[in-house]
């Protein structure tokens, strides 16, 4: 539909003829991370074809809030019109933002990724991994499996089972959390999923989690008691 330069354009009982729009869609909605479920999950396959902005709220140009304000403030905007399609018209991208396939270069917010990570079904999935596979079996070691041995796995701990099951319960979905684990580019899982073939099989190798050391305490010099005798000082010359 975006990416297309012909369209096809059939109306009701009327004959079919092509045109060629430019056009992009749009999706305004809140910034809270349940609000963002409704956006695809930014992995390698969507990264470059989604502008995710963030809007601030500002204050208004002009005065609104009442009838005749707004109508002011729309005739203003609509008399604006012209000027601003004339920018956008005349408007060259620089050579940094452009793109061949879209015209301007992908997006995305770093805030608005976060938000998006925090509810992404591939980190409840490695949290998930390292609690079974690696704190309570006290694996220090990478773990490598198929994924769904992996899964196996998962579900073979009764604490989590159901938890497990309702995260995995789509066709492929261990495989599918793997993969976008594989290129995710969230600190605590960059570069700890890696795969290869081994006739005809994905074998995922799954690195434990990283921990942070704790910092030898500073030990303070120690005191040094001698059983030496004390030194004998010179008695002060008498003065009389």
């Amino acid at each position: 539909m975006l990416t297309n330069q012909d369209q096809n354009c059939h109306g009701k009982n009327r004959e079919a003829f092509t045109l060629q729009p430019i056009w992009r869609m749009s999706l305004s909605l809140n910034d809270e991370p349940e609000r963002l479920l409704v956006l695809p999950p930014f992995d390698a396959d969507i990264r470059d074809k989604i502008l995710a902005l963030k809007i601030s709220k500002k204050p208004m140009p002009m005065d609104t809030g009442d009838s005749e304000a707004d109508k002011r403030f729309w005739q203003k905007l609509v008399s604006e019109l012209p000027a601003f399609l004339h920018f956008i018209d005349n408007y060259e991208v620089p050579a940094g933002l452009q793109d061949g396939r879209y015209g301007i270069a992908a997006f995305q917010h770093p805030d608005i990724v976060d938000k998006i990570q925090e509810t992404a079904p591939e980190l409840t999935l490695l949290e998930l991994i390292d609690k079974i596979v690696f704190r309570r079996a006290a694996i220090t070691k990478p773990w490598d499996g198929t994924a769904s041995q992996l899964e196996s796995q998962l579900l073979e701990d009764n604490d989590c089972n159901f938890r497990t099951r309702r995260l995995l319960s789509g066709s492929n979905a261990t495989g599918t959390y793997l993969a976008r684990l594989k290129d995710s580019k969230v600190e605590h899982a960059r570069g700890r999923v890696i795969s290869r073939k081994v006739q005809g099989r994905t074998i995922w190798t799954i690195e434990p989690e990283k921990t942070t050391d704790t910092p030898a305490t500073k030990q303070e010099p120690a005191v040094v008691v001698s059983d030496a005798p004390d030194p004998v000082l010179p008695k002060p010359p008498v003065i009389g």
